[in-house]
């Protein structure tokens, strides 16, 4: 037993009927109990309008081409990516490179960096260095235990003992407030 387009099955009856005209329209001989079944079929085959040549070749060729079966696969080589990968590629990476340096050359000016503050704390502390305090002769040594909590250490070297090979001062961080006593 068959089934329609919808889960049902096919009547029994129904089954044997259409089976009996498949038969008829065969050439095969079928049941007497569908004996006026299969002279209605027989009837209306004959009747049925004679198609060109030309065209029933047409359509078996096109039906041909259709259902033709599936050419076999050929082994594919490993296919480099196209030119246009590359050149989308290489349009990415300038447009990353470009945006990096947005950012850097803008960075730049927005705030201060810490070379730029490393510099003028070197030299605002070699200024303070080569003065004398207020209050006091140039010639008066000053001594870290006898100047008190509020003295900050020289940031750079005296003049001239630049332990740098350009000259410039070595960078130390921030002092925090605290000393350290080695004793």
């Amino acid at each position: 037993m068959g089934l329609l387009d919808h889960d049902e099955p096919i009547d029994p009856e129904i089954a044997a009927s259409l089976d009996a005209i498949d038969a008829v329209l065969a050439g095969e001989p079928v049941d007497a109990r569908y004996a006026d079944l299969a002279e209605i079929a027989l009837l209306l085959s004959s009747e049925r309008p004679e198609i060109p040549t030309s065209f029933a070749q047409s359509m078996d060729q096109r039906v041909a081409r259709r259902f033709a079966p599936a050419p076999a696969k050929v082994s594919r080589r490993r296919r480099w990516p196209s030119a246009g990968f590359w050149e989308a590629t290489g349009a990415l990476t300038a447009a990353v490179a470009l945006l990096a340096a947005i950012v850097v050359v803008a960075g730049r000016g927005h705030g201060a960096s810490s070379a730029s503050t490393s510099s003028v704390a070197a030299t605002a502390a070699s200024t303070a260095a080569s003065r004398p305090p207020a209050g006091r002769s140039a010639s008066t040594p000053r001594s870290s235990a006898s100047s008190g909590a509020a003295s900050q250490p020289a940031l750079v070297p005296p003049a001239g003992k630049s332990s740098s090979p350009s000259g410039s001062p070595p960078l130390q961080p921030p002092t925090s407030g605290r000393k350290v006593v080695q004793g």
